[in-house]
């Protein structure tokens, strides 16, 4: 588990310019100038965050997070916890998370974003580095699914399966949650993928 978290920690600049990079590409001209300055990309991409979901009930404009996002970090906070309620169940968020990384979310960006040919992105640009290191079986989303399944398994006869199911449902539910209340905003924001 602490691979995982040393793997994902420090991604912030890495994944700013390659949101950066794409908006650049969608866009046709270059939105953001420049994309070593994730800082100011950061700050554009929230701007663009506040004008897209600060209507939505609850929404927080200083940190640009919905209710349901919140929720879905509060899950997450629980691995605080050290007691062994606490560790199953953040062992079952931590699997819902890495398996649909690994298996959908990843993939899908690269299905969307490299395959489709759309946007004229390839996955040896540079600014898409994060995209080709976390994806395929080499990646590292396929290495953080093997080790939350390997300490889940290293638990066995002190695991609780349905503490471990808690946490994933806990997750998931979060989750669908925050999916659905951002696919009902863009919906509504008037903005398409052709403009």
């Amino acid at each position: 588990m602490d691979e995982i978290v040393e793997s994902e920690s420090g991604h912030g600049p890495e994944l700013a310019t390659m949101a950066g990079y794409i908006v650049n590409k969608a866009a046709g001209e270059p939105v953001f100038k420049n994309l070593e300055d994730w800082k100011s990309v950061e700050k554009g991409l929230k701007e663009d965050s506040d004008r897209i979901l600060g209507g939505l009930p609850g929404y927080d404009k200083t940190t640009g997070l919905t209710v349901q996002a919140r929720r879905a970090i509060a899950v997450f906070d629980r691995r605080k916890g050290t007691d062994h309620e606490s560790v199953l169940s953040s062992l079952g968020s931590a699997l819902a998370l890495e398996i649909i990384s690994n298996q959908s979310l990843i993939p899908g960006e690269k299905l969307a974003l490299i395959d489709s040919a759309n946007y004229g992105i390839s996955i040896e640009d540079p600014e898409m580095h994060y995209l080709k290191e976390h994806w395929g079986e080499c990646g590292a989303e396929q290495q953080h699914e093997r080790n939350v399944v390997t300490a889940i398994e290293t638990c066995s006869g002190e695991v609780d399966e349905q503490i471990v199911r808690s946490g994933v449902h806990n997750f998931l539910d979060a989750l669908v949650c925050l999916w659905d209340v951002i696919d009902a905003a863009l919906l509504n924001s008037g903005y398409s993928a052709a403009a």
